[in-house]
């Protein structure tokens, strides 16, 4: 009975033995994979608007499977952020951790970032692009690859302590085949924009990439074309 109490007060005792196993499974990881894992626990934990015990931990220990199994044979990882703003100090360090131990890194912001890519021994890896159109581009997509596995995030926040640590926000994992596949689609045509995106320079100064005929592609035209198609298909 003041077992049963005692869970009321302070929650489940089991829940939090699986929170000290995971962290210890954690713990034996190689950097690379740590670091990504910390970056997701910090996001769940503060803007995922996730409310259950039980369904963060669930989301936490599959994560921890992806990356061990990753670390175990040699896993390529890759990490693709696009969003509005990348602000959070954490969470850039955490990047640089990443990029440091080999990990590819592609962020789109549309707006502020804090972050300074392509820096000898700190963010080699790191690319950072924003586009510039005539749409207003809004969306945040948070992508974490580990050879065939792949987990996809959309939500409401930005990587901003205003988001993370004062804000309620939503965060929701895409794990259907098909949606998970739009996702990927318009990360892929993101980041190879060649009209409307800006790269970000070491110094922290932005260079227009520019594409010539054939090779130069508009990922805005790209997605109304997409919506398009997708609407004469719905209609025939």
């Amino acid at each position: 009975m003041a077992a049963r109490w005692i869970e009321l007060v302070t929650g489940s005792f089991e829940d939090k033995k699986r929170w000290r196993r995971y962290k210890a499974r954690k713990d034996q990881l190689p950097t690379a994979y740590r670091t990504a894992i910390d970056g997701l626990e910090r996001y769940f934990m503060y803007a995922g608007g996730i409310v259950k015990g039980d369904v963060l931990m669930q989301m936490m220990e599959d994560l921890a499977d992806l990356m061990e199994r990753a670390a175990a044979d040699g896993t390529p990882t890759r990490i693709r952020l696009k969003l509005n703003s990348l602000v959070d100090p954490t969470i850039v360090e955490e990047l640089y951790t990443a990029s440091a131990a080999g990990v590819p890194i592609d962020v789109q912001a549309r707006s502020i970032c804090m972050l300074r890519p392509r820096v000898d021994d700190l963010s080699e890896t790191i690319r950072v692009t924003s586009i510039v159109g005539r749409f207003l581009e809004h969306s945040r997509i948070y992508w974490f690859e580990a050879g065939e596995e792949t987990n996809v995030y959309v939500g409401s926040a930005d990587l901003m302590p205003r988001n993370l640590d004062r804000r309620i926000e939503v965060l929701t994992p895409v794990e259907n085949a098909r949606a998970k596949g739009e996702v990927a689609a318009i990360l892929d045509s993101a980041f190879a924009d060649t009209t409307n995106a800006w790269e970000l320079r070491s110094d922290g100064g932005w260079t227009r990439l520019e594409g010539k005929g054939k090779k130069a592609h508009t990922h805005q035209d790209a997605m109304m074309r997409r919506a398009q198609l997708r609407a004469r298909r719905a209609r025939s």
